[in-house]
């Protein structure tokens, strides 16, 4: 704490996020009110740059004069890095040729890339309501039921071709491919498909 004790802040903020937070400072100390969930970067002792969220508040002193300035700060470079990586592959996927599809232990579309968006017609939020069975000519809603469960207790299901079904009635021959991925006690099927016209 000797180290960074009567030092201005600004010696420590990156300088992209320097006038905002001169700017939140001013609205602090003009304003006199709090001032939450604003995020910039500060040099670490290591020498690398931290992402920080804070509050900021004034103190007064009895004659409601402002005499001090309070910040309360948290360290939230893991997740940064986390939204960062999110972001990526997201993109990634959505730059796939291939449809993707992550579908949840209900047998509903927990997501679905671009692609798979473009092959069948739907939009995003239409999908996000449906199922396998909505968009397969051959398989039925029990043979879909049949597969996941299959699939969830392998942890793994083989390579097989159906046929999709896209908005406008029409079908198309597809190869699908998929494993099991679990987070927070849940299991999803990510699920690619090919289509092989």
């Amino acid at each position: 704490t000797s180290e960074v004790v009567g030092k201005s802040f600004e010696v420590f903020v990156h300088p992209d996020e320097l006038a905002l937070c001169r700017d939140i400072l001013n609205r602090t100390v003009l304003s006199g009110e709090k001032q939450s969930g604003f995020e910039y970067r500060v040099k670490h002792k290591n020498g690398s740059w931290q992402w920080h969220t804070s509050n900021s508040s004034v103190i007064r002193d009895g004659d409601g004069n402002v005499v001090s300035f309070l910040g309360i700060a948290r360290n939230i470079t893991e997740r940064k890095r986390n939204e960062r990586e999110l972001i990526i592959l997201n993109r990634a996927i959505n730059q796939s040729s291939d449809a993707v599809f992550l579908i949840n232990e209900q047998l509903t579309f927990a997501y679905v890339n671009d692609a798979a968006c473009r092959s069948l017609g739907y939009t995003r939020e239409e999908l996000l309501t449906m199922g396998p069975s909505d968009i397969d000519a051959v398989i039925t809603s029990g043979g879909a039921k049949d597969i996941m469960d299959k699939q969830f207790s392998n942890d793994s299901y083989p390579i097989f071709e159906t046929r999709h079904k896209m908005r406008d009635g029409r079908t198309f021959p597809v190869e699908i491919g998929s494993s099991v991925v679990e987070y927070d006690g849940a299991k999803f099927s990510l699920t690619t498909v090919r289509n092989i016209t």
